[in-house]
């Protein structure tokens, strides 16, 4: 595991060495809100950006916010997400999800990593998504291609 200062010192080299990456967000699935992002995040699994942003976008316009979404059917959402693919357990952890953020976090999305997945459906990756286009945070989401590379290096 890298030190605070060792992510940072990492985050810093790839941004000199890809200035035009530096603050690019992954626009399908942050949105200006956290609870929508956090979403999007989990809608992106497994899901390319395309379609992803249009399982976002019907979702939204039927519920952006935890209070909301709790009030949609299963089915309301599994048709709204339908796009990004594997829309039974999606729409059973965004529901899941909406709930506990309701019961246990006063409708916010916490702010830290081991909080974040405690969710239904949030795992590392999308726990270190979070973080870093949320929160402003240094992490680094590292999927089986990033892993495979790295070693490779």
């Amino acid at each position: 595991m890298k030190t605070q200062k060792q992510i940072e010192t990492i985050y810093e080299r790839l941004s000199d060495y890809w200035p035009k990456y530096r603050n690019a967000k992954p626009a399908a699935k942050i949105h200006s809100r956290a609870y929508q992002s956090l979403i999007g995040v989990m809608l992106s699994a497994q899901s390319q950006d395309k379609r992803t942003a249009i399982a976002c976008n019907q979702l939204f316009q039927l519920a952006s916010t935890p209070q909301d979404m709790i009030k949609l059917s299963r089915e309301e959402i599994i048709e709204a997400i339908r796009p990004a693919g594997l829309h039974n357990a999606k729409s059973k952890n965004i529901l899941a999800t909406s709930k506990m953020l309701l019961e246990k976090f006063n409708g916010k999305v916490p702010q830290t990593q081991k909080e974040l997945m405690t969710l239904p459906g949030v795992g590392r990756k999308s726990s270190d998504i979070v973080m870093r286009f949320v929160f402003g945070e240094p992490h680094i989401a590292v999927d089986t291609h990033v892993f495979r590379m790295l070693w490779r290096l």
